[in-house]
């Protein structure tokens, strides 16, 4: 017979359990991440900081820098570029683990079957039993422990997806500070190639000269030793130029000795000038920076995370089954099993396992935070000398472009006095290879002049806008 005095006991046992519960749970606060100890100042420090950064440019600047070929190459480096991939994976693993942990905030069902025969004890009759059916749990999330740890795990997901950005940006800048190096390294193996002939032109006077008694011996020498030194460096560009396109194989993706630029529209490279931000808009720009903000989100949620395991657990369980026995020869019988539950838990004793576990998490937030307030500095450290290195490399370009002119001067002036007999052809010569110094000095300014450049553009850049699906949806193996 069915007692309902019991019954009406349990339900408000269950009840009760259950006010308190939601009693405590009001109690609980969500943790709050601390603010970085870091003071963001209003402006740059720097002049070249407050004044050079004042134009607008698109975060994929290449693809207006006049240069196709160039722009090619990044474009494919963005798509098959290795270590872009291995990015693109762990973001998809962040997202699959973002799942995984939203699953555990939903019921949780489970077919089961099961089948038994013979007996516990020589006393026991012989039996048998099938059972199948359903069983389902579900964990009220009282506190917010459950929403916490999704939180978490949604902030490591967005850090992945900005490391994976931030790389892009590193990865596109090094692709084009690559590629200059490998232009500038070619024009100046052939501008060594000119110095050679040159050389090899005034070491011929060189010994006619000596032959008439115009020169001594040590001249003569002085001239082979400027030649081999012109071949040793020569070797040294050829090997460096090499190098470089066997590191922008790697970086577009291919292998080694397939690619060949030809360097086509060089002369009419355009290089913007960075999208204008004041320190605090660079630091919201910046995903390496962002990163590690969600990085002090996640642990400061994993820390609210920790403190709940202090507070009770709720747990409801479902159980449905269809059960058939038989003792000995007996008839079997059939018939549905139905059971729930409620079930709710404390820690009282556990020898300091969750304090510990909590100490673990604050240092971690600690940990979290320091990298934040670090990579804060950085970024602002980091806008301001590529902007005052910039200001540099245009002076000492601007000053090499003056002595190109003079040395080109100084070059049809020779020629005009061999022309009247005033001086030899000797003359002509070292005023040509002079002017071929100052071209060779020039490309390195100029080279140096297109790195600081991109390097601007890398620190004020943002996370890269694709021109087609995202490498972290589209990445496959």
């Amino acid at each position: 017979m069915f007692d309902t005095t019991q019954a009406a006991a349990r339900v408000r046992t269950s009840i009760c359990i259950l006010a308190l519960s939601l009693a405590i749970a009001s109690c609980a606060t969500s943790p709050v991440p601390p603010s970085p100890s870091v003071s963001v100042p209003v402006t740059w420090h720097s002049e070249a900081a407050r004044t050079e950064n004042a134009e607008n440019a698109t975060v994929d600047w290449w693809r207006q820098a006049g240069s196709a070929e160039l722009s090619d190459l990044i474009e494919q480096a963005l798509h098959n570029n290795r270590d872009l991939h291995a990015a693109a994976a762990r973001v998809l693993q962040a997202r699959a683990i973002t799942g995984e942990v939203d699953s555990e905030r939903q019921v949780q069902l489970n077919g089961v079957a099961a089948a038994s025969r013979g007996r516990s004890t020589v006393l026991d009759p012989r039996s048998s039993s099938v059972r199948a059916g359903l069983q389902a749990n579900w964990e009220a999330d009282l506190f917010g422990a459950k929403g916490l740890a999704s939180r978490a795990v949604q902030f490591d997901s967005e850090r992945a997806e900005l490391a994976r950005q931030g790389m892009e940006t590193v990865i596109a800048a090094e692709v084009a500070t690559v590629y200059f190096d490998s232009a500038i390294l070619a024009r100046r193996i052939r501008l060594g190639e000119q110095s050679l002939e040159k050389l090899r032109l005034a070491t011929r006077i060189a010994g006619r000269q000596f032959n008439a008694g115009r020169l001594s011996r040590p001249d003569v020498v002085a001239r082979e030793s400027q030649q081999k030194t012109t071949q040793i460096n020569q070797t040294t560009l050829e090997s460096a130029f090499k190098q470089r396109l066997f590191q922008l194989s790697v970086l577009v993706g291919v292998p080694a000795g397939e690619l060949n630029p030809r360097f086509a529209g060089i002369d009419d490279l355009r290089l913007p000038a960075p999208a204008a931000a004041l320190p605090g808009e660079l630091l919201e720009r910046r995903p390496d920076v962002q990163q590690h903000l969600r990085e002090v989100s996640a642990e400061a949620a994993r820390v609210g995370v920790s403190q709940r395991e202090l507070y009770p657990r709720l747990m409801f369980s479902w159980d449905d089954s269809l059960e058939r026995a038989r003792i000995d020869k007996s008839n079997a019988t059939r018939d549905i099993a139905l059971g729930y539950g409620l079930t709710l838990t404390l820690p009282i004793l556990d020898g300091g396992r969750i304090r510990a576990q909590i100490q673990v998490s604050e240092a971690r937030l600690k940990e979290a935070m320091a990298g934040y307030e670090k990579a804060m500095l950085e970024a602002l450290s980091d806008a301001e000398t590529v902007l005052v290195r910039q200001k540099s490399a245009a002076a000492i370009l601007s000053l090499n472009e003056d002595s190109l002119k003079l040395s080109g001067e100084n070059v049809q002036h020779a020629k005009r006095l061999f022309l009247a007999g005033q001086v030899d052809q000797s003359r002509v010569v070292d005023s040509e290879l002079a002017a071929l110094q100052a071209k060779d000095t020039h490309l390195q300014a100029q080279g140096a002049y297109w790195t600081a450049k991109v390097d601007v553009l890398r620190a004020f850049s943002g996370p890269v806008e694709p021109s087609s699906e995202s490498t972290a949806d589209s990445v496959s193996f």
